[in-house]
């Protein structure tokens, strides 16, 4: 699964939506922004468990992807749990002062309560155009990038075993996570990002 975020500007306004299966396309009409994801089930796997979630408003605009552990065949339950906290409570978290690594712990800590069998990882990126500024938050082995027409650089770092990147050290729905195994980070808003799973990055790299 990938999420490509191509910013011209700070600007966030109303917005066209174009949507197909398993294709969102979206692209503001003064050209500010455009966003392109897609998600494909991999070979091996009885289902897809990878999503996404954004949501687009006149001070900001969040993208939140998620990979569900494909051993876990409730995973994709899972992260439709994960969607529907957002749905009802994302707005108190990054609206004014932006409190995204509480939100992702919030929604990690509602998601333990619903007794479903799954996990995922979870990769956010919050652009708040109202501060000019921002953020991401990584939980997995997710990755966010920056890129341009030259390079492509991580902003993340994954949460793996080292020497085994098959094994997750952190991940929503751990019941050991923290709040302060999350960490914020305050990034330049003025660039392109990719976020995407481990299955899109293994096959690009």
């Amino acid at each position: 699964i990938l999420f490509s975020i191509k910013t011209r500007g700070f600007s966030t306004k109303k917005c066209n939506f174009v949507t197909a299966r398993k294709f969102v396309y979206m692209i503001e009409n003064d050209k500010n922004m455009a966003i392109i994801c897609n998600s494909l089930k991999g070979i091996a796997r009885m289902q897809n468990q990878d999503d996404i979630w954004f949501m687009h408003t006149d001070a900001y605009s969040l993208f939140i992807l998620f990979d569900g552990v494909s051993s876990l065949k409730k995973s994709i339950d899972y992260v439709q749990y994960c969607k529907c906290f957002l749905n009802n409570n994302y707005d108190s978290y990054v609206n004014s002062e932006v409190k995204l690594d509480l939100l992702i712990y919030n929604m990690h800590l509602s998601s333990l309560s619903s007794s479903i069998d799954g996990k995922t990882t979870c990769s956010a990126l919050l652009l708040h155009s109202n501060l000019h500024k921002a953020f991401i938050v990584n939980v997995g082995d997710s990755r966010i990038y920056s890129f341009s027409n030259y390079f492509l650089e991580p902003l993340t770092v994954d949460d793996n075993l080292s020497g085994n990147s098959h094994i997750l050290t952190k991940y929503i729905g751990l019941e050991e996570l923290k709040l302060d195994d999350i960490a914020q980070k305050e990034i330049d808003i003025a660039q392109n990002f990719l976020i995407c799973s481990d299955g899109f990055y293994n096959l690009m790299e």
